[in-house]
């Protein structure tokens, strides 16, 4: 649509090739030829892949009319000059030229699509993109649709048009015109739309009956109750230096009901302002969610409680919150909450008779004999993750295995698992170290405890590597550390 297109001035001329390699793509008159053309059988091995002039038919052993590009002789064959040229350039013969129409032709429309163009590589939220390239898909498509030559006997139902002005509005302004209106009835409430405009009549002191009906229906509070209050307020001198319907008026407004205390005074101004910050203007947000449920619940997820997911669906669609969120604070914070937690456990345990504290301890698979003070000791160390291995019922004391231990750790709260590291090219023992020391500081493994569950979380090439080393018996964790750093 950049390109130069017919404008005006179509005028039929001589039927010949006169004057064809005259015309370049920028030239001010333009043609369309109807010719007979045929193709030179030299040429079919070289022009296999795309036979030039393509066109509508019907192919061998088919009853649906496709487009086909052929070596056959076309007749009668309507095509524009710049095809045309580039086929007789390419060595196609024209036999016969049986009409030549030509017109006016300008880049008419490349401003306004240029302008769409930049307008939408400058766009500040997506709403603004899909509306500049509706304003240029609008303009296509309303070019493109097919218009009905079929004239019918009343000559009042046929539009004529006076002025290339009355064509260009009719068939091109309007169409996208309605287009716009059309997407922005899909994306935003009609509904909303009214609130807004009864907000902006509220702050100009401008209420009508229609919008005061609005207001009152959307936070509930009396009609009459507003409009006095508006009167009021329109004779309150520094209340009407706050006029203006705009965003920031908006908590202006609020801000000044709250601090001077009027907030009391004008209960329904002060309510429907608040309520209107709060409502959600598009359903973009909404789209948003469902676009990413099909990532977030996966087969690998696909058995999940309603809350995690919820949980999963805001991290993953408000990332750029998430991004800003330091994680060494989040597990600072959970730390400091644990010690409250288990005292309130602890003033439940301590209520526990022998049989609760049974019951509560064969959940976990911790052995339940023993006097009730034993009972409620074990469930209070397996709680703050100090079990040890005789706390546990049915264990296998000949196959201490390393995974097995930090397997059973997994049911203690709160328990965090590093990640595994193979020292492969994409990981770095250096992150890797960082994350270990945490789960210990985390977990409470003293130093022993974490050269004995290193291991665990090796494998491949790391895995090897520290079994080379293990006969060396270390007794610091700093030693250990030094040699898996180096």
């Amino acid at each position: 649509m950049s390109q130069y297109m017919p404008y005006g001035g179509f005028n039929w001329v001589e039927p010949t090739l006169n004057g064809l390699n005259d015309l370049n793509d920028t030239s001010p008159i333009g043609r369309i030829y109807e010719v007979d053309v045929a193709y030179l059988e030299e040429l079919h091995d070289l022009h296999n892949d795309l036979p030039f002039l393509s066109q509508n038919g019907i192919p061998v052993g088919s009853k649906v009319t496709k487009l086909m590009a052929t070596f056959e002789t076309k007749k009668n064959y309507i095509v524009h000059y710049r095809s045309l040229q580039q086929a007789i350039k390419n060595g196609l013969i024209v036999h016969k030229v049986h009409r030549v129409i030509q017109f006016n032709q300008s880049a008419w429309l490349a401003e306004n699509i240029k302008l769409n163009t930049e307008m939408r590589k400058r766009a500040l939220n997506d709403f603004e993109k899909d509306l500049f390239k509706l304003m240029n898909n609008a303009i296509f498509d309303s070019n493109s649709r097919k218009v009905s030559t079929r004239l019918d006997s009343n000559s009042s139902n046929q539009a004529f048009f006076n002025t290339k002005f009355d064509e260009l509005k009719i068939t091109v302004f309007y169409p996208l015109l309605d287009k716009l209106l059309s997407g922005i009835d899909l994306r935003f409430k009609q509904d909303t739309f009214d609130l807004v405009d009864a907000i902006a009549c509220m702050l100009n002191m401008n209420l009508t009956q229609k919008t005061t009906k609005i207001l009152s229906t959307f936070s509930k509070v009396s009609e009459d109750e507003l409009i006095t209050e508006l009167k009021l307020l329109k004779n309150y001198e520094n209340a009407m230096q706050l006029n203006g319907a705009s965003s920031k008026s908006i908590y202006e407004w609020i801000d000044w009901l709250k601090t001077t205390g009027n907030s009391t005074v004008y209960t329904c101004v002060f309510k429907t302002l608040k309520m209107f910050t709060i409502i959600p203007v598009t359903s973009c947000t909404c789209e948003r969610v469902f676009s990413k449920l099909t990532i977030v619940k996966n087969k690998l997820r696909s058995t999940m409680s309603q809350e995690r997911l919820e949980s999963l669906l805001l991290l993953f669609t408000e990332q750029e919150i998430v991004s800003k969120v330091d994680l060494n604070a989040v597990i600072d914070e959970f730390n400091s909450i644990e010690k409250p937690i288990f005292d309130s456990l602890l003033n439940e345990i301590n209520k526990f008779k022998k049989n609760q504290l049974i019951l509560e301890l064969n959940k976990r698979n911790l052995n339940s004999e023993g006097t009730v003070a034993e009972l409620k000791n074990r469930l209070l160390k397996y709680l703050n993750g100090e079990s040890c291995l005789n706390d546990f019922a049915t264990i296998d004391k000949n196959c201490q295995n390393l995974k097995t231990k930090v397997n059973t750790m997994d049911s203690k709260k709160p328990y965090f698992k590093p990640s595994i590291f193979s020292d492969s090219s994409s990981e770095s023992i250096d992150a890797f170290l960082k994350k270990y020391e945490r789960a210990a500081s985390i977990n409470g493994w003293s130093e022993q405890e974490k050269l004995q569950y290193i291991p665990a979380f090796l494998e491949g090439p790391a895995l090897v590597f520290y079994e080379n080393i293990e006969n060396q018996n270390f007794n610091k964790w700093a030693d250990l550390e030094k040699q898996l750093r180096n």
